[in-house]
């Protein structure tokens, strides 16, 4: 005779059950650190692989539900109109698919994560090993901080250096100071809580305590403004969500906080010259000048489209027409996740989002009357008091996200699902309200499985082709770094970078700037190479038309264009294709250089050059290549 276990099902098949669960918590830690050690992400080469694990990992959930008629969470459900319409913003309304494509990519790798920790992590323990993972990853980063501020500032995961603008605060794994902030904020309110859990041991509570104070000096050693802010208004606002306190006890207790937060600013001011000149600089800019740029140019290409949006991933590209006179960084993002999201998929894509994260928030409310104060129990009550840290945590990261674009990190946002769906499931057992949900029919089962096999070939394609057209980039780029002398070895590896570019169109012939780089590629080399000018010309006009195809908003496509056809002697159709990237970027200092380059190669136009490179100087007074036009052109006078 069969043994059975709880709920009449079979030992064996509980055992299983139980290995499975862990074998998914064991491959999510294991991506979660492999993402967040890998410079958090960002890098394509990365998310080929970390994406195509998520989805291997939202595979095993599947299987398990279909095998052992396990029950799913909704909840995710309620996300899957935003994801839909981001599909089609990408596919219809971006200017710049191929960028539009790996956000969405990125966005279901969020969705599944969440998934995953809602539905593949039932018991306690899997759950605490996931949980303990991020927690790990702060202590981690707040190791490899304490080497970079002990003579290694420019050192950086992955053989990297950082970048100018960094050097002198803490790094950790990411290498951008402000997303190991936006960590330390989602992880230090869960270690609070532990410090202060009643019924602990002490040495687990001193341990956590010590910890969360570590945590928070590596947070004021990131420089980090927004972190600092973000965390200190979601501690003061704390109190006011413990349920079971009077409001005047509430009100003390924020004030007590907020009297902390002050204290704790005025330590740190008189102590640490640093922040203290980071903060005198806010003040001395009076007030965030770059982000507030930033800000308003989503503003207005919302107010362009309020309704759609301008499309995914498209801010970068929409900017250039917003950009003003003097402003020369290269923003990607609106650095207000928030608004980015508003400029991108305008007010439905909006109302969809943050539609659906209300729904489900609506749903896992506290229900019905609260006990009384004497029938909690000391563990409900430690269990409530995690359970309201991890929304701290979630709502610190939501105010950081309101300066920077964590969520577009992709080690941010997995470890940022990983809590949001920890404190849903915590908070739904707490209020006694998460009711057996049906088991998915098989179909429905094995039509997910056949959606996450072509989710997980996607990402190997397009990721891989961008890492491809990455890593050829970076290679002519270094040229220009070393502004090498020698041909041969110029020529050698301009042509190992065109190598890497063929095999990214290849792979993913959609990828825009990879055929606009090859273009590039081929225009360098026909420099060097005289004598094979008009036949290189001939093939970057060939890549660069692609690329056009492809994004005809992207001004730099044009100059790509303008280049190819100069190689070809076609002067006038050059000149079409350099005004067409000054009306779309009339404020973008390379679009002005290019202009005069372009005129300067006929002696009736070169006064004419003199013009453009002092409009591409007044842009920016730094562009040596223009200085060195200008020297050549007046000295030929």
């Amino acid at each position: 005779m069969m043994r059975t276990g709880k709920n009449n099902v079979p030992r064996t098949s509980l055992r299983l059950l139980a290995a499975s669960e862990w074998l998914v918590a064991f491959l999510l830690s294991a991506n979660l650190i492999w993402t967040a050690l890998c410079l958090g992400g960002v890098r394509a080469e990365t998310m080929v692989w970390s994406g195509t694990l998520t989805c291997a990992i939202a595979a095993i959930v599947v299987l398990r539900h279909m095998v052992f008629k396990t029950g799913a969470h909704r909840a995710p459900v309620w996300l899957l109109p935003f994801l839909l319409y981001a599909l089609f913003s990408a596919c219809a309304l971006s200017p710049v698919r191929w960028l539009a494509i790996r956000e969405w990519l990125l966005w279901m790798q969020l969705f599944l994560v969440f998934a995953i920790v809602l539905n593949g992590l039932q018991s306690q323990a899997p759950r605490r090993l996931v949980l303990g993972t991020t927690l790990l990853l702060g202590a981690i980063a707040l190791v490899l901080s304490a080497y970079q501020l002990n003579g290694h500032e420019a050192w950086l995961m992955l053989g990297r250096s950082q970048a100018i603008q960094y050097i002198g605060r803490a790094s950790g794994f990411f290498g951008n100071p402000n997303s190991l902030a936006a960590l330390y904020v989602l992880i230090i309110p869960p270690l609070l809580s532990l410090a202060w859990r009643r019924g602990a041991d002490g040495v687990r509570r001193v341990a956590c305590g010590y910890v969360a104070l570590a945590l928070m000096a590596g947070l004021v050693l990131t420089l980090s403004r927004g972190g600092w802010l973000a965390l200190a208004i979601a501690l003061v606002c704390w109190p006011w969500f413990v349920g079971e306190w009077r409001w005047k006890r509430r009100a003390l207790a924020s004030a007590g906080v907020l009297a902390a937060v002050v204290l704790g600013a005025l330590t740190v001011w008189a102590t640490l010259p640093s922040a203290r000149a980071r903060i005198e600089r806010l003040a001395g800019d009076h007030g965030e000048k770059s982000r507030v740029i930033l800000w308003q140019a989503s503003l207005k290409m919302t107010a362009g489209s309020p309704l759609l949006g301008v499309g995914a991933g498209s801010f970068n590209t929409v900017f250039e027409k917003h950009r003003p006179e003097g402003f020369l960084n290269n923003p990607q993002w609106a650095h207000n996740d928030f608004l980015n999201i508003l400029s991108d998929y305008g007010i439905v894509g909006f109302a969809l989002l943050f539609g659906g994260i209300g729904a489900i928030a609506w749903r896992s409310r506290r229900r019905g009357s609260l006990p009384p104060s004497h029938a909690i129990t000391d563990d409900a009550r430690a269990a409530a008091s995690f359970t309201r840290a991890l929304g701290i945590g979630l709502l610190a990261f939501a105010c950081a996200s309101l300066v920077d674009f964590h969520t577009h990190i992709p080690a941010l946002g997995m470890i940022a699902a990983v809590h949001a769906a920890e404190f849903l499931k915590r908070r739904e057992v707490s209020n006694d309200v998460l009711q057996p949900a049906a088991a998915p029919r098989t179909l429905h089962c094995i039509a997910a499985l056949a959606c996450l096999s072509l989710l997980a070939c996607v990402i190997a394609k397009t990721d891989s082709a961008e890492a491809l057209r990455v890593n050829g980039r970076e290679q002519i780029d270094a040229l220009a770094v070393r502004r090498e002398k020698d041909g041969a070895g110029q020529l050698q590896t301009l042509m190992r970078s065109g190598v890497h570019f063929a095999k990214a169109v290849r792979r993913d012939p959609g990828n825009a700037q990879a055929w606009a780089d090859c273009a590039y590629a081929l225009a360098l080399r026909a420099r060097i190479d005289k004598p094979a000018a008009p036949a290189l010309g001939r093939e970057a006009e060939s890549a660069a038309r692609r690329a056009i195809e492809l994004a005809p908003e992207v001004y730099e496509f044009w100059l790509r264009l303008g280049v190819a056809l100069d190689l070809q002697a076609r002067a006038a159709e050059a000149g079409e294709a350099f005004t067409h990237a000054l009306q779309l970027a009339p404020a973008s200092p390379l679009a002005w250089y290019h202009q005069a380059y372009h005129l300067s190669l006929a002696p009736a136009t070169r006064h004419l050059a003199l013009g453009a490179i002092e409009i591409c100087l007044r842009l920016d007074p730094g562009h040596r290549d223009a200085d060195i036009l200008r020297e050549r052109l007046q000295s030929n006078r």
